[in-house]
């Protein structure tokens, strides 16, 4: 499970380590084209690597096919090849590694989403993007605690962070550059509402069904992609949830 994954690669981050996070960056690059067809066989573009993930860059659990996961609080769970993303780039500021040969899937992790959902939202309402001009990020998953998420919180954030951080490259494609200016003008704004009178993070805008009560997506916004904390002049609550908005 990419969510285990990603601890082979944070710690070494932080402790320096840029020789021990390579394999993590390594097994992302090398399993690219996979992840293309992929995306491809799913009406999207660029690159889609799911959850459960195998050696071969294959779905490793109860695999469709169109190689996504079929387990239910699974199928639509694509948000840690977005942390994995944000893990390089993180890995460059802090370390100086080379992100040369990382951006073909780096970018094509947000892209797909992108790709994906605007087509998702074009069979439902007839136009890619809302009334607003934003994504809208459904039918997706918020981590494996809500299915048929709109607007994962930890989706939203890492679309936020990952592309911001591509474009402060000095030395991204002027192609590049354009595109996720395009993205990340669309890109919406973090869910949040009300528990108690107080502004809260909510893990998604909406979920359709809970599958587990024990996973703090809100939590996501303050780390790994920093967006609040007590650091930050607005800081937001990260209360224990129930979803709907408290009088």
């Amino acid at each position: 499970m990419s969510q285990n994954q990603r601890w082979l690669g944070w710690h070494a981050l932080a402790g320096g380590d840029a020789d021990l996070l390579e394999p993590s960056m390594a097994f992302y690059r090398d399993r690219s084209a996979v992840a293309a067809a992929r995306a491809k066989a799913n009406g999207a573009e660029v690159m889609l690597y799911p959850e459960p993930i195998d050696v071969w860059g294959l779905s490793a659990f109860i695999p469709t096919s169109t190689s996504l996961c079929g387990a239910g609080h699974l199928y639509y769970y694509f948000s840690m090849m977005l942390e994995h993303a944000w893990m390089a780039l993180q890995g460059r500021d802090a370390l100086g590694i080379s992100l040369e040969k990382d951006l073909p899937w780096i970018e094509g992790t947000v892209v797909f989403f992108d790709s994906y959902y605007r087509a998702q939202t074009k069979k439902r309402i007839g136009s890619e993007l809302t009334c607003d001009g934003k994504l809208c990020i459904y039918p997706s998953q918020a981590l494996e605690f809500g299915g048929g998420a709109t607007d994962p919180l930890e989706v939203v954030c890492a679309m936020h962070r990952i592309t911001a951080g591509l474009l402060a490259l000095p030395n991204l494609p002027a192609a590049s550059c354009e595109r996720m200016q395009r993205i990340q003008a669309t890109i919406p704004d973090l869910p949040v509402g009300k528990r108690q009178g107080r502004a809260s993070l909510f893990p998604a805008r909406w979920i359709e069904k809970e599958f587990n009560t024990w996973e703090p997506c809100e939590m996501f916004a303050a780390w790994p992609y920093r967006m609040v904390g007590v650091t930050k002049p607005r800081n937001a609550s990260t209360r224990p949830r129930h979803l709907g908005n408290d009088p």
